[in-house]
């Protein structure tokens, strides 16, 4: 990706995390994260987003996907959803991936051999502390003073999937908001393979 590119990519995310979350520290984030955000991966490999720019690209992507599908959805369950919240929930889910507050999550694989027969582009950085993506992401906000509403705030915790133990104890009693973003998810990440 051209970084005139990445440049218009984060600039056209930074008006929508400004417009959704008008909080002082959401400002402060953008500013301290701006550089590591614009050039993040969303993973190692190319299939998984492993390029510059890959998060916010897919941020946005899935942001769109659920605000499309929202309203089909909430007739479907008969329940009314809250779309600014979903709008929320869609363009931070995974921005534990850029990393701690001092290191990014990804670095550029070395190994001439990981990338040949891998196809990894980047690998786990080391230095970065363990932790998975959505406890890191709403670590990261709560940091910045960037208050959730109780579905988001699962919403996030849940989207990397139901497969995980401490996601199971939630099952079939999901808010709404979290059942649309995993239907934008599964969507986008459909497109991609």
């Amino acid at each position: 990706m051209e970084t005139e590119e990445l440049l218009s990519n984060f600039e056209t995310y930074s008006k929508f995390f400004k417009k959704y979350f008008p909080e002082e520290g959401a400002s402060q984030f953008l500013e301290d994260f701006g550089v590591r955000l614009t050039t993040c991966p969303r993973g190692l490999t190319s299939k998984e987003g492993g390029k510059p720019g890959a998060l916010i690209e897919y941020l946005m992507r899935v942001t769109l996907v659920a605000k499309q599908h929202a309203d089909v959805i909430s007739n479907q369950d008969k329940e009314t959803l809250d779309i600014k919240s979903l709008v929320r929930a869609s363009l931070v889910h995974e921005i534990g991936k850029v990393g701690s507050l001092s290191e990014d999550l990804y670095i550029r694989q070395e190994s001439q051999w990981h990338r040949d027969k891998l196809g990894q582009n980047f690998k786990y950085n080391e230095e970065c502390s363990k932790m998975s993506v959505s406890h890191r992401t709403l670590f990261l906000l709560q940091k910045y003073e960037i208050s959730l509403g109780q579905e988001e705030w699962l919403s996030i915790l849940t989207s990397q999937g139901m497969h995980y133990p401490e996601n199971a104890f939630y099952g079939n009693s999901l808010p709404i908001v979290a059942r649309v973003l995993h239907f934008a998810k599964t969507v986008v990440d459909s497109e991609n393979t």
